[in-house]
């Protein structure tokens, strides 16, 4: 004899369905949020305190910092914590919620001399000079004609 399943296992087959459907944050990098900028002391806070403080770095520099406003950066060593926030859903792609990239710098006997929040604005210094190239330039129809009859089929013999 068929018997029609409880009206539960519906139910649950249901709440499993909405579980799998959930949106989630994804954190990437270490725990940025803890640092507080505020509470890093220059010329007194040195790298065992930050590492107790905050654990390794995401990064360190692998040259002596040559950054935009360093008078003495012979010797100095730079450690970065980054961190990436996304939002993931099932069915779209991921999208980027929050960047903190966090910068300090120490001198070369361990003791920070430099801490920074890492923003667009101050990331990369734009140069404003152009080199100029020299060739021929091409308009939009020799752009679009330019590869008509270049390739053709290899003659069988």
């Amino acid at each position: 004899m068929y018997t029609q399943p409880p009206k539960v296992c519906g139910f649950v087959l249901f709440g499993l369905l909405l579980c799998g459907c959930s949106s989630t944050l994804v954190v990437r990098g270490g725990m940025v949020g803890a640092i507080k900028l505020a509470d890093i002391v220059e010329l007194v806070d040195t790298k065992d305190t930050i590492l107790k403080k905050y654990g390794p770095p995401s990064t360190t520099s692998i040259f002596d910092c040559n950054y935009k406003g360093n008078t003495s950066s012979v010797g100095t060593e730079r450690w970065y914590y980054i961190q990436h926030t996304l939002w993931e859903a099932p069915v779209q792609e991921r999208k980027p919620c929050s960047y903190r990239n966090v910068a300090i710098t120490f001198n070369k006997r361990g003791v920070v001399i430099k801490k920074e929040e890492i923003t667009k604005e101050n990331y990369v210094e734009i140069c404003k000079e152009a080199t100029k190239v020299s060739g021929c330039k091409t308009t939009l129809l020799q752009e679009a004609f330019r590869n008509i009859g270049k390739f053709s089929q290899a003659r069988s013999i």
